[in-house]
């Protein structure tokens, strides 16, 4: 745990263990491509440059009942063997559970990105 340090947004990695910018290797993604990686692993995406939208998605795969950190955002199960029911597989509940989240928290005050004025912001975990 030398290696890690807590700031206000939690665990992260100390400098002394971050690339510079000049040591950000791209990693070309292309439609339907998946990239796994652990939630230490600095990485950032860079700026879109095309006409078109840039979508990615963060899935986390975690304990049922385990904190996400993001409480304010809805959770849902999406695999249980020991509570089937439990289990989100309806398109229009979890749009709603997304449309009650968003209007409860005005868009001035809702959780962004994390940021750290001490790394370059190439660096900056989402």
């Amino acid at each position: 745990t030398r290696d890690l340090v807590y700031w206000s947004e939690g665990f992260g990695i100390s400098e002394a263990h971050l690339p510079d910018e000049e040591g950000v290797v791209p990693l070309p993604m292309k439609k339907g491509d998946v990239l796994l990686m652990h939630k230490l692993i600095p990485h950032c995406s860079t700026p879109n440059k095309t006409d078109g939208i840039r979508w990615s998605m963060d899935l986390r795969y975690q304990k049922t009942g385990t904190p996400t950190g993001r409480a304010f955002w809805p959770d849902f199960p999406v695999r249980s063997r020991s509570n089937p029911a439990s289990v989100l597989t309806d398109y229009v509940s979890w749009r709603q559970s997304w449309i009650e989240a968003l209007e409860k928290i005005p868009t001035d005050k809702r959780p962004g990105r994390k940021s750290r004025p001490d790394i370059p912001s190439c660096l900056i975990c989402a």
